[in-house]
């Protein structure tokens, strides 16, 4: 043949080669393949080979135009694709007929690299691409044997394109030592099963665990160690069924190495503790597992076993919330005694930074809370002022109404609340460390009920002033509600009472009240009404400050106000300059009287008529 290539193909013992024409080529237009065999030729643009032969093309580059299939088949035997040096330049499919008694299963053990699983129209990297078909036979079961290898991966693996009734297909994942794994579903198409409890579901079993069974909607485990199975059984189907409403699940495994942290207790049931443990940002590499579960927060409560595991977490990336009821109901045990308001923090393993402590006091019926600082007092913090830990009080039946917020080291050295539960709450805004969970921020105590539904008892001091205001400032004082101030001065002290901020509602019948009167003298400095406009008190010793809204207020009744101290120093000198002052007006009144003596003395001026009585 003019122009031709002429190839020598020799066929191996229980091979099959067919050369055949790409379905892209136009047969009538395309290059034809002669076969010599004993003196005869045939010409056509397909052929199948069973023997050796020549094989004449009618074309310079037949590579273009036909493809090779080699097909073998075996029993048991090493699956090598050996080549032909004459269809080097062909595109080759290689295919092995592998047969085996209907008795015994069949084994494809591949070479140490492994295979990665593609979904059509995917290509390999280097264009060798492997398929298992598996025709006219029932197949109970198929299993899949997958090691991972030995650094961070994430693999996609896929069903079998069709899978037979009641048939199952079985992953064994082998994980390396110190890996966890994630599994997640990208994509599944359900058959149309004649029971509903059939249903085809993802069923994992790790060794020494029962089995976890997951529906392909459901969240699917994530960061679980060592070798598991995964499983997936078909249904009995209804029929007719189409292939794309057959058994179809495309999943990804991923495994990565991480750093694990452990912590497993008991939190004991007398102290009524709940520990909430949060991460900070949602999207971080950290993982909170509990009980199985992954979650951003996981509640650890008294009275319970729990088993916390954390994966690549920093303690900063953590923050504990801790919740803490404390009950006295009988008189008899809490009366008069001042308890610690502290937080035993046992559990030292529990990961995280503590961000807030909160405590629930139940004191007996018709009781009344006492609060006490040992640090060195509060200072009223008002809105938008910070401070390393701030206290929020509030009503256990009303939380969304707070009383306020306190900030240590302060003028405050009691508060006392006309109700029996209460919340406390510390918010802590820059610790390191859990120490100061043992700390007493408070000290409470209960006694019988008092007159005032709020006293707040102030030590004033000369370095900066004090701040008060009404309980939920800026919000209004409840109606019918009354708020009392004890003022402690030191002697020879004085203090100045400005009223910064006052709202007063309208009231049909009573009116809002606000009086001051000093403690010793009993002075009353200010009884105010509604309208009245509240100008800076001066005042030379203890006072109190009583205000009383009334029961149906229109309008909101809220006061701020300030007190700033002047020391023993500071009245000295104003005495000082009062006596300076005094013998001043002394001198000048002296000289006016000489003034007016020397004027009667001494002759009239012209003009000037004047007309004297003697005294």
């Amino acid at each position: 043949m003019t122009g031709g290539v002429q190839l020598s193909v020799a066929v191996e013992q229980g091979s099959t080669i067919h050369i055949n024409t790409s379905s892209s080529i136009n047969a009538l237009n395309a290059c034809k393949v002669c076969v010599k065999l004993r003196n005869l030729q045939s010409c056509q643009t397909q052929v199948v080979l069973k023997q050796d032969a020549l094989l004449d093309f009618s074309c310079s580059q037949p590579e273009k135009v036909f493809f090779v299939q080699i097909i073998r088949v075996i029993a048991t035997s090493n699956i090598d694709p050996k080549e032909h040096d004459s269809f080097v330049k062909f595109n080759r499919t290689f295919i092995w007929i592998l047969k085996s008694t209907a008795t015994r299963s069949l084994q494809l053990n591949f070479s140490s690299t492994g295979l990665k699983q593609i979904q059509p129209p995917e290509t390999c990297p280097d264009k060798h691409t492997y398929k298992i078909m598996v025709e006219n036979v029932s197949v109970a079961l198929a299993r899949i044997l997958v090691a991972l290898p030995d650094k961070s991966s994430s693999q996609d693996f896929l069903t079998p394109y069709f899978i037979p009734e009641n048939a199952e297909v079985l992953w064994s994942f082998n994980i390396p030592s110190t890996y966890y794994t994630d599994v997640h579903i990208l994509s599944y198409t359900l058959p149309k099963c004649l029971q509903s409890e059939s249903i085809p579901r993802m069923k994992y079993t790790w060794q020494g665990a029962n089995p976890v069974v997951k529906g392909m909607n459901e969240m699917q485990p994530s960061v679980e160690p060592g070798n598991f199975y995964l499983s997936i059984k078909n249904c009995k189907m209804s029929f007719p069924h189409s292939p794309s409403q057959s058994l179809r699940v495309h999943f990804q495994i991923s495994a990565m190495k991480r750093r694990r942290g452990q912590c497993e207790g008991d939190l004991p049931d007398k102290q009524v503790l709940e520990i909430n443990v949060k991460k900070k940002d949602p999207k971080s590499v950290c993982v909170l597992q509990q009980d199985s579960l992954i979650t951003d927060t996981v509640t650890i409560a008294s009275g319970k076993h729990f088993v916390l595991n954390t994966f690549d977490c920093n303690k900063d990336e953590l923050e504990l919330t801790v919740n803490q009821t404390i009950e006295c109901k009988d008189w008899k045990n809490c009366a008069t005694t001042a308890f610690p308001l502290t937080f035993q923090y046992e559990q030292q393993c529990i990961p995280g930074v503590l961000k807030t402590l909160t405590w629930l006091i139940h004191g007996p019926l018709n009781s009344a809370v006492h609060l006490e600082s040992p640090l060195d007092g509060l200072r009223y913090c008002l809105p938008g002022d910070k401070c390393v830990f701030m206290l929020t009080l509030a009503h256990a039946n009303t939380p969304s109404f707070t009383l306020g917020q306190f900030c240590p080291r302060g003028s405050f050295q009691k508060i006392q609340i006309r109700e029996s539960n209460i919340v406390i709450s510390a918010s802590l805004s820059s610790f390191s460390e859990q120490s100061m969970g043992d700390k007493a921020f408070l000290t409470y105590s209960f006694t019988k009920e008092i007159s005032e539904n709020y006293i707040f008892s102030v030590a004033p001091k000369s370095d900066s002033p004090t701040n008060l205001a009404t309980p939920g400032w800026p919000n209004a004082v409840t109606s019918s509600s009354t708020v009392s101030w004890i003022v402690d001065m030191e002697p020879q002290s004085t203090s100045t009472l400005t009223f910064s901020n006052i709202s007063q509602p309208i009231c049909k019948g009573e009116h809002p009240k606000i009086t001051v009167q000093t403690v010793e003298s009993q002075e009353m400095l200010l009884s105010s009404k509604t309208g009245d406009k509240l100008k800076d008190l001066l005042v030379h010793e203890s006072f109190y400050i009583n205000m009383t809204n009334c029961k149906l207020p229109t309008g909101a009744f809220r006061a701020k106000m300030e007190i700033t101290v002047h020391s023993s120093s500071h009245k000295l000198l104003m005495g000082i300059i009062l006596g300076v002052m005094g013998l001043v007006l002394v001198a000048v009144t002296a000289v006016v009287i000489l003034i007016v003596i020397r004027g009667i003395s001494s002759p009239s001026p012209p003009g000037v008529s004047m007309a004297l009585c003697t005294l």
